[in-house]
């Protein structure tokens, strides 16, 4: 899996179909947080994981990854050009409740 910086980003939504954006489709990434103050993993996927570590660290909502900030973007891989693929991932991942894994 690679990662590609340059995909520009489209509508929000997910569904079966991929989300184009002019010429190009947009993709989705999973994105594996690391925090520095509890030593916890967090897996979610987005299409834009940089925005997403940017909102994890920063919003005022109290959520989990609000409890264990300050989080660091540790890997992020392309996993398909629906939300689906990715959540179908990140499920797997979830499920496993490895630590090891993750590591």
């Amino acid at each position: 899996m690679t990662v590609n910086h340059g995909v520009p980003r489209s509508s929000r939504g997910g569904g079966a179909k991929p989300q184009q954006c002019g010429f190009f489709y947009a993709m989705f990434y999973l994105y594996l947080l690391h925090s520095t103050s509890s030593g916890k993993y967090y897996i979610g996927q987005s299409e834009d994981p940089w925005e997403r570590l940017y909102h994890h660290n920063n919003d005022d909502k109290d959520t989990y990854t609000a409890k264990h900030r300050p989080w660091l973007l540790m890997a992020v891989f392309e996993v398909g050009i629906t939300r689906s693929d990715a959540l179908k991932i990140e499920s797997f991942i979830k499920k496993q409740k490895s630590r090891k894994l993750i590591e």
